[in-house]
């Protein structure tokens, strides 16, 4: 018997919104301070879908890659909107604050933890083993009491909440059930491919690891808690990516217990207002995919959601190899293509109007004006 194979998507808490990704495209949705719900998304760069992550181990490393860059990437989008600035992604500042930000994660995480216990080794006595156990269980705790202490700041709580319903959209979908806040709320904050459980994962793993080199002086011992990071990072991966595919067994559910149960510490029980936000990420991804595979071949996609007193305007354009629309029209009127009939239809189904508007060679741009809020 076949079984049908979903798509895996991820995704990110941002500030005030939540960034989606798939295999190809990533989307990110941020509610501004007037309250609309602003949305952007870009294709992702081939190496996420060459040869090299489909490798064992080695994707791991795109998987560290994936998290430090697109994650700052979105940060920063979100940071600006939310801010009300003008949405910037690059810049030597930006990436000057994530160079520091990895050096201090390193600091505190890694070296720290390894020093500790170097000192623990010659002032206790304690074997190679020993000093190791204890790095693991040092960097667990900071890590743990690192999550617990930001929890309590008003800024990081809404955080976790969009982290909360990251992880409830992606459970409703693959279960199955239709997109809609009422029903994606019923579903449980963790999940199995979070990054929380990726952290916890790579400690139990440093420890292993770590272990089997024995005694060191300070300065390789230091060396090697860095050195190392991608090989532990590429064990990490594939060990999580095997327990969300065998998540029925018995066995590999007690194993990812303790991973679940440490993502209640960086994930709040949404509000409808982020379950919406989450929800349309999400969709954003699963279109702009659809899209990028069968029509536009476009390099960026922009999306902007407002909504003025009862009308909600969406506009969506790309970059892509545009088409003549009369042409299109003339197709569909014939029943060779319906795409853009069948979107005008599901748009008055809700009384609402949609306009297009695309030339070869100039990419396209759909307007959609929908009621919201009116009594039929």
């Amino acid at each position: 018997m076949s079984v049908e194979r979903l798509p895996a998507y991820g995704g990110q808490a941002v500030i005030e919104g939540v960034m989606m990704r798939g295999s190809r495209e990533m989307a990110i949705a941020v509610r501004a301070p007037n309250q609309r719900i602003v949305l952007h998304t870009q294709p992702l760069s081939p190496l996420y879908r060459g040869r090299f992550s489909r490798l064992p181990f080695l994707r791991g490393l795109l998987g560290l890659w994936d998290a430090l860059a697109l994650g700052w990437q979105s940060l920063s989008f979100s940071a600006n909107v939310a801010g009300g600035e003008a949405v910037k992604f690059e810049g030597p500042a930006a990436w000057g604050t994530m160079a520091v930000s990895l050096a201090f994660s390193l600091a505190l995480f890694f070296l720290a933890p390894a020093a500790a216990a170097q000192w623990g080794e010659q002032a206790l006595g304690l074997n190679a083993w020993a000093g190791n156990v204890a790095e693991g269980v040092l960097r667990l705790g900071l890590i743990v009491g690192y999550l617990w202490a930001i929890g309590f700041m008003p800024d990081i709580r809404r955080l976790f909440g969009y982290h909360g319903a990251e992880h409830k959209i992606i459970n409703a979908f693959e279960a199955g059930v239709e997109l809609t806040p009422a029903a994606t709320a019923k579903f449980p904050l963790e999940h199995p491919r979070c990054g929380t459980a990726f952290l916890l994962t790579v400690v139990i793993f440093s420890i292993l690891l770590f272990a089997l080199l024995g005694p060191l002086p300070l300065w390789a011992r230091l060396v090697s808690r860095v050195a190392l990071l991608p090989v532990i990072a590429g064990l990490a991966f594939e060990y999580i990516r095997f327990t969300a595919r065998h998540l029925s067994h018995p066995f590999v559910k007690a194993l990812v217990l303790p991973n679940l149960l440490l993502q209640r510490l960086p994930t709040r029980e949404p509000d409808e207002p982020m379950l919406e936000v989450a929800i349309a990420a999400f969709r954003l991804v699963q279109e702009a995919l659809t899209n990028a595979m069968k029509h536009s071949g476009a390099e960026r996609v922009w999306v902007e959601v407002e909504q003025v007193e009862n009308r909600l305007h969406v506009t969506v354009r790309d970059d892509g190899r545009g088409f003549d629309v009369a042409a299109a029209l003339d197709r569909a009127a014939r029943g060779e293509s319906l795409g853009l009939v069948s979107m005008r239809e599901r748009a008055r189904l809700v009384g609402g109007e949609v306009e297009i508007r695309s030339a070869p060679g100039e990419g396209a741009e759909v307007r959609a004006v929908f009621p919201v809020g009116e009594k039929g």
